[in-house]
């Protein structure tokens, strides 16, 4: 079976997402660090279809690599980054460190999960 992987899946705009693909057919993988949200949006998914969630938090070190780990045997078949977060202070003029962290946390996360899955 192929999946859908959807990071910032257990609320807002990333749940949104994975509620509508999975009730047009496709199985979702939602990540989120909000496990008790993950438990409520996987009841909100298609019942017919396998659902899975994986409470990560991707700001963390070593979260790229334990994701990958759990899901190294699904066949992914598309994926959906939605995380990210603002960090405190990130006001204009910003801080130079704060965007390198900013980058880090909201690009350079997702370019790791895709280098590991997408040929």
């Amino acid at each position: 079976m192929k999946y859908i992987l959807i990071t910032g899946s257990s609320r807002g705009l990333g749940f949104q997402i994975a509620k509508e693909l999975s009730h047009i057919g496709f199985q979702i993988i939602l990540v989120s660090k909000d496990r008790k949200n993950l438990k409520k949006a996987i009841g909100k998914l298609n019942p017919d279809l396998k659902h899975l969630i994986f409470s990560i938090d991707l700001t963390k070190k070593n979260s790229i690599k334990k994701l990958l780990e759990k899901i190294a045997d699904l066949k992914i078949h598309s994926i959906i980054h939605n995380f990210g977060i603002k960090l405190d202070n990130d006001i204009h003029p910003i801080d130079v460190n704060l965007l390198r962290k900013s980058i880090e946390i909201n690009f350079i996360k997702s370019l790791e999960i895709n280098n590991a899955l997408v040929d």
